[in-house]
């Protein structure tokens, strides 16, 4: 087990019960879906100004990429310029996906 710091300023520390690189994927991609809103909707919180990314959304993606999760391309593509502007491109549809089952 260990206690690692969320993403989520809100949330501050979670425990990991089993530390192991496939939960931190599933908590970091389920943090980085976490900026849908609504969930499922078409705004992405990831973004700040008009086109850069948020640092707490850039560490998740920085994170799944350093695990080597599975989902890494989805976490790529979720923060990139076409999917801070929204999720009608089916490249940002993808990733969103792709993140829900790291």
């Amino acid at each position: 087990m260990c206690i690692r710091a969320d993403a989520n300023p809100l949330v501050g520390l979670i425990v990991d019960p089993t530390c192991s690189n496939i939960s931190a994927c599933t908590a970091d991609g389920n943090s980085l879906v976490s900026y849908r809103n609504p969930p499922g909707g078409n705004v992405n919180t990831c973004i700040v100004g008009t086109r850069s990314v948020l640092p707490a959304c850039q560490t998740l993606a920085d994170r799944i990429s350093s695990n080597n999760c599975s989902c890494k391309k989805s976490a790529r593509d979720f923060i990139k310029n076409i999917c801070l502007a929204g999720f009608t491109h089916q490249i940002c549809q993808k990733a969103y996906k792709g993140l829900l089952t790291c």
